[in-house]
């Protein structure tokens, strides 16, 4: 459901009209979808990790993500010795610079 619900916010982002606000406007969300970084389970990560580099692009969200510790969350992944997730992180990583 974690996984699900993350992936479906992307392209809720991505065509919304002022995502950057849309984000913002919900409460708590950005702390959340940051906490779920620290899930074991792949397939949220990957979602997630989807979802914070669609949020990320606006530059005020980025600032509450950072306040969040999105940060060493993410480089942790980034280091892991699991293959599956270091390629989840590139991924995603590849789908925030490319669009």
């Amino acid at each position: 459901v974690q996984a699900c619900a993350a992936w479906a916010i992307c392209p809720c982002i991505e065509n919304a009209k002022d995502a950057g606000e849309l984000v913002r406007s919900f409460v708590g969300g950005l702390e959340l979808i940051v906490g779920l970084l620290k899930s074991d389970d792949l397939e949220v990560l990957a979602a997630v990790c989807a979802a914070i580099a669609k949020i990320a692009k606006d530059e005020e969200n980025l600032g509450v993500l950072t306040d969040h510790g999105v940060v060493p969350l993410l480089a942790k992944l980034a280091i892991t010795v699991n293959v599956p997730c270091n390629w989840i992180c590139i991924v995603s990583y590849k789908n925030y610079f490319t669009g």
